[in-house]
């Protein structure tokens, strides 16, 4: 008996627990089940009577998964600093996967059909998905064609031909994708619902506010890609915050009841923000529908953050790319926050795609990971 009452403890919890389901099912249904709730108390008194006691078997076995080794602690905090200081004092050392460092500049007026570009649509053939994570679909990032590219880009590891398309997660940190593809299909819409306003620039996001716009309407604009001919790494837009500020003070003496605006639904009580940000978007979509009188005003603006804002691949990997820096990877592309394409990334930081050696060679796509800067 008492060996038979020693099993049975085994048995406790899970009984206790099917006690419970019975109880709620049994009062909570509709109707209720009396005989289901009765035979859940009888469980119940069971489990409760062979509930293990401290000492039994099972808690030690607990105690001996759980319990932490003296080790693990010290281990896990050598592992942090050495780490730490590894990135610390790294230094970029010439790789032959380096080679081929691209300058990516966006081109405002673009031709028609460029074939590279980022915002926008991807163009992906029949048959390849958009994307997805958790049901949720990505932010498209870009599209690049790889024949306009340096024959030597990646030291020869990443494939001449074909685009790749870069998509994120529509939260942080929740994947990347990156899909290698031989040839472009039609534009690709977004799937229905897809909401990727966490990406969504804050000035942008007050602009939709403004205008009766659902953050969850954000799209990016397309804007066209060209490799640049000087390849001049793009200066960091923090060192020129009073430039940028300067061309802003212009906005500031547009009428905006002026009839130039409106062709723009922008509500009775318009502020700059969502004039801007209209006029930016439909400039992109065609740049004939917006007078030459509002280009005059807005243009100088958006070709100064072009310049800012410039896509850049392959080279070594920059510093601030704190801890992905000492793994010296592969940089397939790094992006900006961007007040172009209304997206920021991180605390309106740079977004870096790498991968490794290895993986670039053997087209292990998904082996590529993400990180921002600082």
């Amino acid at each position: 008996m008492r060996h038979l009452l020693f099993f049975f403890s085994f048995l406790s919890p899970p009984i206790l627990f099917g006690a419970t389901l019975m109880l709620a099912i049994g009062f909570k249904g509709d109707p209720m089940n009396m005989t289901l709730a009765f035979y859940g108390v009888v469980m119940m008194l069971l489990g409760a009577l062979a509930f293990p006691r401290q000492g039994h078997p099972i808690y030690r076995a607990i105690e001996r998964m759980t319990a932490p080794s003296k080790q693990e602690p010290e281990d896990m905090l050598k592992q942090m600093v050495d780490f730490n200081m590894a990135a610390v004092d790294f230094e970029p050392n010439a790789q032959p996967f380096h080679a081929g460092w691209s300058r990516l500049d966006l081109i405002l007026v673009a031709p028609e059909n460029p074939s590279s570009w980022i915002g926008g649509l991807p163009e992906m053939p029949p048959g390849v998905d958009w994307p997805q994570t958790d049901g949720n679909a990505a932010l498209f990032l870009a599209q690049i064609a790889l024949s306009d590219l340096p024959d030597d880009i990646w030291g020869g590891l990443g494939p001449k031909s074909g685009w790749l398309l870069f998509f994120l997660a529509p939260r942080d940190w929740g994947g990347l994708r990156v899909l290698h593809v031989k040839q472009r299909g039609a534009p690709r819409p977004y799937p229905n619902g897809a909401c990727i306003e966490n990406y969504l620039d804050h000035d942008d996001l007050a602009a939709m506010k403004e205008i009766g716009r659902a953050a969850g309407d954000f799209r990016p604009p397309r804007i066209a890609l060209a490799v640049s001919p000087t390849n001049t790494q793009p200066a960091d837009s923090y060192l020129h915050i009073d430039e940028l500020r300067a061309l802003r003070e212009r906005h500031r003496s547009i009428d905006l009841s002026d009839p130039l605006f409106a062709p723009f639904d922008i509500g009775p009580n318009p502020t700059r923000l969502s004039v801007e940000m209209l006029a930016r978007q439909t400039y992109f979509q065609n740049p004939d529908d917006v007078s030459p009188e509002i280009r005059e005003i807005f243009e100088p603006t958006w070709t100064f953050q072009a310049s800012l804002e410039a896509a850049t691949m392959s080279g070594p990997v920059r510093e601030e790319f704190f801890y992905t820096a000492p793994e010296d990877p592969v940089l397939l592309l790094q992006l900006h926050s961007s007040k172009l394409l209304g997206w920021t990334f991180g605390g309106n930081e740079s977004l870096g795609i790498f991968i490794a050696p290895k993986d670039l060679r053997r087209r292990r796509w998904h082996k590529a990971w993400f990180d921002y800067t600082g």
